[in-house]
């Protein structure tokens, strides 16, 4: 079975990456500068919330914000002293 994630894991990642949440149009966008310095930016559809998003969303969104993979993005969610 694969890893799943909802809109507030994610959600929770960008914000203990010190990424700013707003809502744009049909979208929630999470953007800014973490604290290596990297401008990153993740848009998710305002109808995910609250639900499991696709596998291929959730891949993409770990290389957007800079993770090896989904598996490493889990493992920086679950372990909150971890730093990327």
């Amino acid at each position: 079975m694969g890893v799943t994630f909802t809109f507030e894991d994610i959600k929770k990642i960008c914000q203990r990456l010190g990424l700013a949440i707003r809502k744009s149009g049909s979208n929630h966008v999470m953007e800014g500068t973490d604290p290596e310095g990297n401008f990153l930016r993740v848009s998710i559809h305002w109808k995910a919330d609250g639900r499991n998003l696709a596998k291929g969303t959730v891949s993409h969104i770990a290389k957007d914000l800079g993770f090896k993979d989904v598996a490493d993005m889990r493992d920086y969610l679950q372990n909150k002293k971890r730093r990327r």
